[in-house]
């Protein structure tokens, strides 16, 4: 018997729709492992494509930073190995075939000059540089102002696809670099200034970290201090044992640097820098380091001692003037303008103009053009803003200007002349920098951080300092403290530090009153001319005057010769300057100009200054003195006599155009001067530059006792500072308000501010830098 088993159709179906499900897993498991390949295949190709793209950004950045270092490398060669100025820079691109192409705003990429085979990756039609093909390299240049900027356009691409369908991967880069002059030096000093002639008596320049410091772990951690001339040096030096008036009694707590000679009184070069000269170092080490006194924890006194051309000394004479030649570090060799004198921009067009280049003033395009980043304010204090014809000739004037003020605070940019005054409970308030088209009178506390940049004249009657707080002792209340200075920080913690900066010349103190015995009391004030009485400024005028007038002077009298007559002048002058163009000072508008250049003085070359008479002059003396009339326009010394045009600047020390009275501005610094507090010093705080002349005046017979404390730096073109000190008595020697050694009090006491030397933008343009300013990728390759 058989048994027939037949099959349902449903179970037919089961067997096709398994059959479909195998079919199809498997076709998902084909379909996955060619996605899986794909995947692959993608992800190999994009790593390889980030790879590429990594190789070309970095091949045309290297080279590009290989052809602006290749030019620059090229040009300090021909410099020594320091940069020189812009103009020395460009006159290198032009001897290599690199022209000014005139360009405004960015070229067209690829455009210049070829400058693969310079750069030395040409070679083979094609040149490698890290396995990709460097196809072209081009240079631009553009000059405009006091820059040239050179564009460098790299077009490369990849080797992965060459010779094949697909084209190899390339890119395209513009990379500008900038020379411009470099940021000026003159504020790593404490003191900087051309000549020095009575700056040093009784006097210590010391650190404000260190001066300021109560943290006993960060002692013999402070910087030395510089302290740099770049002419000449004169030091008061005789042969008694005892310190005096006659001897520089001085300290200073790091290095100094003499561009030219330094003399004694009687201008005689000083040789012996160790036994009875009163002028000396503090030991630091070779990290530059001040060493603490074991004992006081103090300065410790040391000699000068010249130090060559070896790094890192105390005192070097006749320091070079040439950067590659400088030993330790640079010192500059002029002093820039704060307002940059090569003509400014025009507002109009904003369009760089060079009228009125090179004429000592600061000219409204100049204005403009340095003041384009003056977006700050000031507040608080007492504000008062005079402009067009408005004037201080009367008393109440001067009342409202000094105590109630006009405005309730200041621009960016401010035009017209300025009073401001502040109290510790009613602070000048400033924040950023602020410019101000005229004359500043400025005095009291301040508070914030800030510069201003003054286009006239600055006048600080008494103080300048930051309302700074202190530190909390024990059993002091709350709101209370009594302890040590905070300098540089407010009591509510904000950061006090200030830069001040002008185009004309900057009065410490009482520049105005006779040095003849007038009391403080009668408001009396020089007049300016020999008609007048005479003072401290005046006779640092005619020393600064004589320095510019020879550098008019091919010849200078030498010993024996007649002062009034050129014709027997025969020594040949190491500071002439063709076509100098020089900077004289008058006391006020329409005053005569004074020049110590007469009477029994001659020339002394092998020491390099004036001998055989005064040190300064103290009296108005014709015979001694040359006076120049500014409205005398037949004097070849001032005008061209052919053309009529002017041979000389004139700068004012009085406020420009009398927008104050003499009277008035003695008036105010009188009554300034009745609220100091008597037998302290006076005191400035923060970084004061100009490239024209500084004067300060601290009279020993006043409150202040001749003493003055700079928190900051001097750093001017001229300095002429009185600040005396005075005689504390024969048992004194040692006490701390002391020069080391002497029994005098210290005259001036300034502290550097290291702080405030990057504040004012002020550039160097006998050295430029190099720096990069635009990255443009512009596409594929060249």
């Amino acid at each position: 018997m058989s048994i027939r088993i037949e099959k349902s159709s449903s179970s037919v179906g089961r067997r096709g729709s398994a059959l479909i499900s195998a079919m199809m897993v498997v076709s998902l498991l084909a379909m996955l492992g060619l996605s899986m390949l794909s995947a692959g295949l993608n992800g190999s190709r994009a790593a390889n494509g980030q790879s590429d793209e990594y190789r070309l950004t970095s091949a045309v950045e290297s080279v590009a930073t290989l052809t602006a270092d290749t030019l620059w490398s090229g040009y300090l060669r021909t410099q020594g190995g320091a940069p020189g100025t812009v103009e020395t820079f460009r006159s290198y691109l032009t001897s290599i075939d690199v022209p000014d192409t005139g360009t405004v705003g960015v070229p067209a990429p690829g455009t210049g000059v070829d400058m693969l085979a310079t750069v030395g990756i040409a070679g083979g039609g094609h040149p490698q540089f890290d396995e990709v093909l460097v196809n072209s390299v081009r240079v631009s240049r553009s000059d405009s102002g006091d820059a040239t900027r050179l564009f460098v356009s790299v077009g490369a691409s990849t080797k992965r696809g060459e010779g094949l369908v697909t084209a190899p991967l390339s890119r395209t880069v513009q990379v500008a670099y900038t020379v411009a002059p470099a940021p000026f030096e003159g504020f790593d000093y404490g003191i900087l200034t051309k000549n020095v002639n009575c700056v040093f008596c009784h006097t210590v320049v010391d650190s404000a970290d260190r001066y300021y410091n109560h943290d006993p772990n960060l002692v013999g951690t402070f910087d030395r201090v510089k302290v740099g001339t770049l002419e000449s040096l004169m030091l008061r030096h005789d042969t008694d044992p005892r310190i005096t008036d006659w001897d520089a009694d001085a300290l200073l707590a790091g290095t100094l640097y003499v561009r030219g000679h330094a003399t004694d009184h009687n201008g005689a070069p000083i040789e012996n820098w160790g036994g009875s000269l009163a002028f000396h170092s503090a030991e630091f080490g070779p990290d530059g380091h001040l060493i603490p006194n074991t004992v006081t924890g103090g300065l410790t006194p040391t000699t000068m001692t010249p130090a060559g051309d070896v790094a890192g000394g105390n005192l070097y004479v006749e320091y070079p003037g040439t950067y590659a030649q400088m030993p330790d570090g640079a010192l500059p060799t002029s002093f820039p303008p704060p307002f940059p004198d090569d003509g400014g921009v025009n507002p109009s067009t904003g369009v760089h103009t060079t009228s009125g280049a090179g004429n000592h003033m600061v000219d409204p395009n100049e204005f403009y053009a340095a003041t384009q980043d003056a977006h700050g304010t000031i507040s608080g204090g007492v504000l008062t803003v005079l402009s067009g014809s408005h004037t201080i000739t009367t008393q109440q004037q001067s009342t409202i200007a000094f105590t109630t003020g006009n405005a309730a605070s200041l621009a960016g940019v401010t035009h017209g002349n300025v009073v401001m005054t502040g109290t510790a409970e009613n602070p000048i308030v400033i924040n950023g920098t602020v410019a101000i088209d005229g004359d500043v009178i400025v005095d009291g506390y301040v508070k914030g951080t800030g510069v201003i940049l003054a286009k006239g004249n600055v006048y600080v009657p008494t103080d300048l300092h930051y309302l700074d707080g202190h530190e909390y002792v024990e059993g002091d209340e709350s709101g209370s403290p009594t302890g040590p200075v905070t300098f540089g920080i407010a009591q509510d913690g904000t950061q006090n530090a200030l830069g001040l900066a002008c185009g004309g010349s900057m009065m410490l103190g009482d520049f105005l009153a006779p040095s003849n015995g007038v009391t403080n009391d009668d408001h009396a004030v020089v007049t300016g001319g020999p008609d007048g009485a005479f003072n401290f400024s005046l006779a640092e005028i005619t020393l600064f005057n004589r320095t510019e007038w020879a550098h008019t002077q091919e010849f200078l009298p030498g010993e024996n010769a007649d002062n009034s007559d050129p014709s027997t002048w025969h020594v040949s002058n190491p500071g002439y300057v063709a076509g100098y163009v020089p900077r004289y000072y008058q006391f006020g508008p329409g005053d005569e100009i004074p020049i110590y250049n007469l009477g029994d003085l001659w020339f002394d070359a092998d020491s390099g200054t004036w001998k055989g008479d005064a040190e300064v002059p103290t009296v108005w003396d014709p015979s001694k003195l040359t006076l120049l009339d500014p409205a005398d326009t037949s004097n070849p010394a001032l005008y061209d006599p052919v053309t009529g045009e002017p041979r000389a600047t004139v700068h004012d020390l009085t406020p420009h155009e009398g927008w104050i009275s003499d009277a008035m501005l003695e008036g105010a610094i009188e009554e300034l001067g009745a609220h100091h507090p008597n037998g302290t010093p006076m005191q400035i705080d923060g970084l004061l530059y100009t490239n024209n002349a500084l004067f300060g005046v601290v009279p020993r017979s006043g409150p202040m006792g001749g003493q003055m404390v700079v928190n900051g730096s001097l750093v001017c073109a001229d300095l002429g500072l009185l600040a005396p000190g005075h005689f504390a008595g024969v048992g004194s020697v040692g006490s701390p308000g002391n020069v080391p050694g002497s029994a005098f009090a210290v005259g001036l006491r300034l502290n550097y501010d290291k702080r405030t030397k990057s504040m004012l933008n002020v550039t160097n343009p006998n050295s430029v830098t190099i720096k990069r300013t635009l990255w443009n990728p512009t596409g594929g390759a060249l």
